[in-house]
């Protein structure tokens, strides 16, 4: 059956399902950057506490590690779709009832990690269905472009949020977020079909060859095997990634993950409050210049990186790319820290750095068979946000204790070199 995709060019068809699966993420990156936005409005109009948003922050942090978590094993075992179309109806309702119906910080909690659950199914799903619908050799670069909808989402959500907060209101950027994303229900579900692995493995024939007649418009797929390889016989236990076939590349991606999100958790959340502090000095303007050359060299980066996996070897890109994010962090460190110096460092930061993590779900998912992807994937997803809150904690600690934004840089740089490792370690297990 993979063979049969294999067998084709990649289709109009598929081109269409990866760009909505790409608008899915899209609107994932808005939701989060809008949702960060709003803060400052909660402390200025009901007087929030920053303990409070500090609260927020890491109740959402856990719900989307209950998202990725829970979402896993449903997907191996019951298909991709139906917890896709959960997965936004919760992001999307969750969000617009932030704005319609928080009338104190408690409820504006609750309806943020219940959006957050959302947030977490739908980014395992849409990861595990666009390698699942896609010929082998295209699914590092499409996987890799699906998931760089995060960072361009982030740049729409910063703009909107410019834009829009003062003269709409907080209550309806966040209305509109959230209904944006739930425009993309009725297509998915008429356009993208399930994933002809999970339909085998249920034993819906018919079912299948409808899905690869839908991918591959005008193809014969009435003669395909529709047997599974070994390694897919039949849908195995969740557990099995910690089984002795799979224990040490689990280990391995869980430790990426963690290295990875607690780096990029330190550089989003503490890089302008480093910037501004009295040394350097920065201007709030040009800290949210920085950070926005930061976002751009990352979807810039993550879009070159998705051409170059047509090519390259998937563990060989992202190992260089996490040496040359090293070397960049330690060069940071080393060159004096005026704002022209550190704009071309973050810029190389996010083209190296930025474009790296979001290519992780190359190395977490297909690390797996199709039967264990979904659950590989939100295993991985959940030690990313373990990191989060590594990172948080972190990058607080340093802060404290006087570290300024050069040595913080050299410190990190140790991480990121870990995980161009562990990927090397994952190139010989895999």
């Amino acid at each position: 059956m993979q063979q049969f995709l294999d067998s084709h060019p990649v289709s109009r068809r598929q081109r269409l399902i990866i760009f909505l699966l790409m608008m899915v993420m899209v609107f994932e990156g808005l939701d989060q950057i809008i949702a960060a936005q709003v803060f400052p409005q909660l402390i200025h109009e009901w007087g929030t506490s920053v303990s409070s948003i500090t609260e927020i922050v890491t109740a959402s942090s856990l719900s989307l590690a209950v998202g990725s978590v829970v979402a896993g094993p449903i997907t191996d075992r019951f298909g991709r779709k139906p917890p896709l179309i959960v997965g936004i109806l919760l992001f999307g309702a969750g969000t617009a009832a932030m704005g319609r119906l928080s009338q104190d910080v408690i409820v504006f909690g609750a309806l943020r990690c219940v959006a957050c659950i959302g947030l977490g199914i739908t980014v395992v799903v849409t990861m595990a269905l666009t390698a699942d619908l896609l010929p082998t050799a295209r699914r590092s670069q499409m996987m890799v472009l699906v998931f760089a909808g995060v960072t361009l989402g982030s740049l729409f959500g910063s703009l909107l949020a410019a834009v829009a907060i003062e003269p709409l209101g907080w209550r309806a950027v966040l209305g509109i977020s959230g209904l944006l994303p739930l425009l993309l229900i009725r297509p998915i579900t008429r356009l993208v079909p399930e994933s002809p692995t999970i339909l085998v493995a249920r034993g819906r024939t018919d079912a299948v060859r409808s899905a690869l007649q839908t991918l591959l418009p005008g193809s014969d797929a009435s003669s395909v095997d529709l047997s599974l390889s070994e390694s897919e016989e039949h849908l195995v236990r969740p557990t099995a990634i910690l089984g002795r076939m799979y224990i040490a590349r689990t280990l391995l991606i869980w430790l990426l993950f963690l290295a990875a999100y607690s780096v990029l958790t330190v550089l989003l959340q503490y890089t302008p409050m480093l910037l501004q502090a009295p040394v350097p000095g920065f201007t709030t303007a040009q800290s949210g210049l920085t950070m926005t050359v930061f976002s751009i060299g990352g979807l810039v980066g993550g879009l070159s990186v998705s051409f170059v996996l047509k090519r390259v070897s998937r563990f060989a890109t992202l190992s260089t790319v996490l040496v040359l994010a090293a070397a960049v962090l330690f060069a940071i460190a080393l060159v004096p820290t005026g704002f022209v110096t550190l704009m071309v460092g973050f810029l190389f930061l996010g083209l190296t750095f930025s474009s790296a993590t979001s290519s992780l779900a190359t190395v977490g998912g297909l690390a797996y068979p199709t039967a264990l992807r979904g659950t590989g994937l939100g295993a991985a997803n959940t030690a990313g946000r373990v990191g989060t809150l590594v990172g948080g904690l972190a990058g607080g600690t340093l802060i404290t204790s006087g570290l300024n934004v050069s040595e913080i840089s050299a410190i990190l740089s140790a991480p990121v070199l870990a995980s161009a490792l562990c990927i090397v370690a994952l190139r010989a297990l895999t």
